[in-house]
Formats: structure tokens, sequence, C-alpha cells
């Protein structure tokens, strides 16, 4: 049996050329990887495309994905729409997925105006996991917890699911699939520092915050903390020692 084709899209995110890393999305693309499919990245931040050619540009760069994989916030939901239906004009049999706050955060009626598929609602790693495994097994869709899907008569929403994913467990952001040179550059010419994940969950009340991910604290490993460190050191060329 082939291995699934995913395809991992990081939308543009200001108007302004800003970047930065996306810390979610290179960790789900780390997990589904780990699952055995077959992952490309096209990174539309870093690599500012404009509308109008990104349909000709996933044509001629990629085979049909099984799975594409969108992000998004809710300031960024104008360009997630349009891109969630550039992707579905190009392969209107994949299956698009689309995470990040955005699915979590916006109401049924906005997300009936995004042409996904499938929302995963919070942080999504162990969910990512049983969708792969529900489409390499051609199990529906509906029996995955934690997420919504779009049918012909609105947002069906699937049995709730709230448990946190164990970090400890889960790998490090797949750096090397987006183009480090660009965020790196990019951080030398602004002064600003790259970003690290260390820990999620808040036990703060600020109202203009979701909480994606909960009141309770998780720490990841301070190993895996200071290679990851390392690794990112490498790519900025500061470090040759470095052990993964």
């Amino acid at each position: 049996m082939s291995r699934l084709r995913c395809l991992a899209i990081n939308p543009q995110w200001y108007d302004e050329y800003f970047l930065s890393f996306p810390l979610g999305l290179a960790t789900i693309v780390a997990i589904v990887a780990n699952k055995g499919c077959e992952v490309q990245v096209i990174d539309f931040d870093a690599d500012r495309i404009d509308d109008q050619a990104k349909a000709s540009f996933l044509e001629k760069a990629l085979r049909k994905p099984d799975v594409v994989l969108l992000t998004g916030m809710i300031t960024n939901y104008v360009r997630c729409r349009t891109l969630a239906e550039i992707i579905k004009n190009v392969w209107p049999e994949s299956l698009l997925v689309l995470g990040g706050s955005l699915a979590t955060t916006a109401p049924d009626i906005i997300l009936n105006t995004i042409g996904a598929d499938a929302f995963v609602l919070g942080e999504g790693d162990d969910k990512i996991k049983w969708i792969i495994d529900a489409i390499a097994s051609g199990t529906s869709l509906t029996q995955v917890p934690g997420i919504k899907i779009k049918d012909g008569n609105g947002i069906y929403s699937t049995q709730c699911y709230n448990n946190p994913p164990d970090i400890t467990k889960t790998p490090r952001p797949e750096y090397e699939a987006f183009p480090m040179g660009k965020y790196i550059n990019f951080l030398k010419r602004s002064g600003r520092c790259f970003e690290i994940y260390t820990s999620k969950g808040c036990p703060f009340s600020c109202n203009y915050c979701f909480r994606m991910s909960g009141k309770n604290i998780r720490f990841r490993l301070v190993d895996e903390v200071i290679n990851e460190i390392r690794f990112v050191r490498y790519y900025n060329g500061l470090m040759d020692d470095v052990r993964f």
C-alpha cells in the first residue's frame, strides 16, 4: 500500500514581510511524518506568491496530495478562506483539514464559509494522528473525536475530546521542511529572537485570550529543548557540534 501524501501549507500572516516560525504547523508536520506519510510543505509566508499565481504554482509543483493541512488564526481568516478555495479548485478530491486557532475560535457560521472538509479543535497533536489513521483505514472521520466535519447539511461536531497531549512525547518541530534560512535571516535583520516553545498551557484568564492549550501548564523535557536550541544554532552557523 502506498504511503499517504500530505501537503502542509503555511499561509501568509501579515501584509508586511514579517516572519515568525510556524511552530504549531511544523510540529504537526513532524507528527504526520512519524506516521509514515510522505509530507511536503509550502510556506506562503516566507515565500510570498500572489493569489492569482497560487493555483498554477500548486498544479506545477506537486502531485495531488491525499490530505492538505492548513493552519490559520482569526486574523488571517480572509487569506485562509481564499487559499482553501484555491486548494479545492486544484484538488477537489483531496481532504482539506484546517487547524490552528481559527478552527477553534471561529463559530460555525464563519467556518461554513471556508472550503475545508474538517476542522481540528484545540491542540492537534493527537487528533491529526487519528485523522491519518482514519483515512488510511477507510474509517469515517465521524469516529475521530475533537473535530468538526463539513457536510451538505452544515457542520457536524464529533465526540468532544479535551485531553491535552503529552508534549514530552511530541516530536520537535520539523524545521528542515521549512525555509529556515529565510526565517533566520529575517530575525537577524530585525533584531528579533528565534522562538522555541518549552511549555503549553496558561493559568491566567485574560479576557482577550482563548487559551488554546488550557489552564494546566505542561512542560517539555529539558534535554529535548536544549537539543532543539543546538539544532537552530546549527542552522544559524554558530555551532558545529550538534547532537540530535
